[in-house]
């Protein structure tokens, strides 16, 4: 009987030190948050001749690492020492079915580029020009790391001030934006814009950023399945001191 009394006591205190606890809502103190380019999410690039066609392609990019202090940031009533890296993925990659009746098209794909997305546009595939709008979701690798403090309350302690620190590789952003292109023979000129809001992954946070993408380029078409590409990659944001230029080039594969 004395032994069951015991390990009652002992059970009923461990439910006090353990099962009554409260953590707090964080205070962020320091954040720092890797952002990219978004990845292109363009048109055909050419004149579609038939009603359905698909595309692979892949490339290289190269770019340098920036990294750019933000102020004004508050969490929680408590400033935060926000600032941004800006980091490129030197490889991409992507499969897309493009489909066309008349004029109109769309096209559909998905890809890698600093993690996976989809994508689709629709807009007009002229013999000499093409325009159009498009959309897609983007599951971002990137590091993401913020720290801080919380207060943990208990029935036995109160007002606990803890140590909190919170780091992910993954986040996901919806991109929208805009293309254009024009050919003439086998040489063509494309551009694409695109903006998406980086994943903050916390509440209360006054501050998205916004990251602005814009992708120039020239193409050759080398027969009736290969074009290459060279060109170049804008990127700017909310706080961004400018805007950041990179190259890239890479092949594309008609099926």
């Amino acid at each position: 009987m004395k032994f069951r009394i015991i390990s009652l006591i002992l059970i009923a205190s461990a439910f006090l030190l353990n099962g009554c606890v409260t953590d707090g809502d964080p205070r962020i103190s320091k954040i720092r948050m890797e952002v990219n380019p978004a990845p292109e999410m363009r048109g055909a690039g050419e004149h579609m001749t038939s009603d359905y066609q698909v595309r692979l392609s892949g490339g290289l990019n190269a770019g340098p690492s920036k990294k750019m202090e933000v102020d004004d940031v508050y969490h929680n009533g408590r400033s935060v020492d926000f600032a941004y890296s800006l980091e490129y993925g030197f490889v991409n990659a992507a499969a897309e079915l493009a489909l066309k009746k008349n004029i109109f098209m769309v096209n559909t794909g998905v890809g890698i580029n600093n993690g996976l997305y989809t994508f689709a546009s629709l807009g007009l595939n002229t013999s000499h020009f093409e325009i159009g709008f498009s959309g897609g979701v983007w599951m971002n690798h990137r590091d993401y790391d913020c720290e801080g403090d919380m207060t943990v309350t208990s029935m036995l302690v109160f007002n606990e001030v803890k140590e909190y620190s919170h780091h992910s590789n993954n986040g996901t952003s919806v991109i929208y934006g805009g293309y254009a292109g024009a050919y003439l023979g086998d040489f063509g000129l494309e551009i694409s814009a695109s903006t998406y809001e980086g994943d903050m992954e916390l509440e209360d946070v006054p501050f998205s950023p916004r990251v602005y993408t814009l992708y120039a380029s020239g193409s050759y078409r080398l027969n009736d399945h290969w074009r290459v590409r060279l060109g170049s990659v804008g990127v700017h944001g909310e706080n961004f001191d400018k805007r950041y230029w990179s190259g890239f080039g890479g092949v594309s594969y008609w099926l």
